[in-house]
């Protein structure tokens, strides 16, 4: 288990208009992200941001963009091992514990 941590903030100033957007992205498609993964949705964002640009950005950033979106679970096959703590228990909801 993950210790706790901060939700995901605000873009990362250096980035631009495209890797801020690729950053909101990532925070609406990937909820579990935390404060923590900055580092590593930085680079994501920069790399999907120039992908929103129309640049080409070449098989090797793609492919270490894929690497660490893999690491994140976003990807259908990732995704399997995450596991977001829901709000209220559901125990609670049917049992008076």
């Amino acid at each position: 288990k993950d210790p706790a941590g901060r939700p995901l903030g605000k873009p990362s100033e250096f980035l631009d208009q495209n890797g801020k957007a690729a950053w909101e992205g990532f925070k609406r498609e990937l909820p579990w992200l935390m404060e923590s993964d900055r580092a590593v949705i930085e680079i994501c964002a920069k790399v999907r941001g120039d992908l929103l640009a129309g640049e080409d950005v070449g098989v090797s950033k793609l492919n270490m963009l894929q690497t660490m979106l893999s690491k994140l679970g976003a990807t259908p096959a990732d995704r399997t091992r995450i596991m977001i703590a829901d709000d209220e228990d559901e125990e609670d909801e049917f049992f008076d514990a």
